[in-house]
């Protein structure tokens, strides 16, 4: 009799430093991921003049994408995005207009697998590639979206920087097209 009360005892405690470590465990989960997006910074994010990671992937409609054959034509725009980012959806709205001036190829990745991602469909025209894919993220170290990386021909990173508006963008492409004019 008294066996099992100790068993019991023990079992109970047992349950009780269990649901202690899973809390702690949440606790210091959340304390880092807050750590690596504080204000934006992005700590050990890829910087301007690193190489850029090479991937292949498929679009939203099965077609493959191999960025190194994309390079050997033009440089590239990848713009990181969220279904559920409020400054994602305003920058997405402008697509459309910053696609037709660019004078480089537009990744625009998304993170968000499950999400209805019909504004994004919206508002891109065949010259953006649109690709599904959280691997993405991390293998460019993006912790936060907006995000865009401009990759040139060399495969080096030119620009690296989160993006607040959709205005943000459209002056860092104008001061890119200048750059690539003179």
């Amino acid at each position: 009799m008294i066996s099992n009360t100790l068993l019991l005892l023990v079992m109970i405690l047992l349950l009780i430093q269990s649901y202690i470590i899973y809390s702690i465990i949440k606790l210091v989960r959340t304390f880092l991921s807050e750590i690596r997006t504080i204000k934006g910074i992005q700590f050990g994010s890829l910087q301007n003049g690193d190489k850029a990671p090479a991937f292949r992937a498929l679009d939203y409609q099965g077609k493959k994408v191999v960025l190194k054959e994309i390079l050997e034509q033009q440089k590239v725009l990848l713009l990181f995005i969220s279904s559920t980012c409020s400054t994602c959806k305003r920058v997405v709205k402008e697509l459309p207009n910053i696609s037709n001036r660019a004078n480089f190829k537009i990744m625009l990745i998304n993170n968000d697998e499950s999400n209805n991602d019909q504004l994004v469909l919206e508002n891109i025209n065949e010259s953006i590639i649109y690709i599904k894919a959280a691997y993405l993220f991390n293998t460019y170290k993006v912790n936060n979206t907006p995000y865009v990386y401009l990759i040139n021909q060399s495969e080096e990173i030119e620009i690296s920087t989160g993006i607040k508006n959709p205005k943000e963008l459209s002056l860092m492409l104008i001061d890119e097209d200048f750059r690539a004019t003179s």
